[in-house]
C-alpha cells in the first residue's frame, strides 16, 4: 500500500477518534451537560443539582432526594455569562439557574465531579 494513503487513513482515523472521544461537550454549541441550580458555591466551585425546587435545605436532605448533582470546578478558563454578558465567578449565586457544559466527562460518583467549560446564568 501506498504510504501517502497509509498515512491519510490513519489522520482520518485519528480524527474519528478525537470526535469518538470528545463528543458533543467539546463545543460551546452543544446541549449543556446538565440544566440545574447552583445549589452551593465554594472555593472555586459549585454543586449544581437538577430539577431542584429548594436550595434552602440541608445538604444531607438535599442527597436524599437522589437528584442528579454535580460538584462542577470553575477554573480561569471556564466562561461564565448571564443574558449574552460575561460575569464573574462571584456573580455566580446559590438558587441561580444554570446551563453548564463540561470539559471532558463528568466522573461518576454522587454527586458527580466535574471541569465547568461554559456556564450560563439562566432566569
Amino acid at each position: 500500500m501506498n504510504k501517502s494513503i497509509l498515512l491519510g487513513l490513519v489522520a482520518v482515523a485519528l480524527v474519528a477518534v478525537g470526535f469518538a472521544f470528545f463528543g458533543s461537550n467539546s463545543g460551546s454549541e452543544s446541549d449543556p451537560e446538565m440544566t440545574g441550580v447552583i445549589f452551593t458555591r465554594g472555593e472555586g466551585q459549585i454543586l449544581v443539582v437538577v430539577g431542584l425546587d429548594d436550595v434552602d435545605i440541608p445538604y444531607d436532605e438535599m442527597l436524599e432526594l437522589g437528584k442528579r448533582a454535580a460538584y462542577l470546578e470553575v477554573t480561569g478558563k471556564t466562561v461564565m455569562e448571564k443574558e449574552g454578558k460575561k460575569i464573574a465567578f462571584t456573580d455566580l449565586q446559590e438558587g441561580d439557574a444554570v446551563r453548564v457544559w463540561v470539559t471532558g466527562h463528568l466522573a461518576e460518583s454522587y454527586p458527580e465531579q466535574g471541569e465547568a467549560k461554559r456556564i450560563v446564568v439562566i432566569d
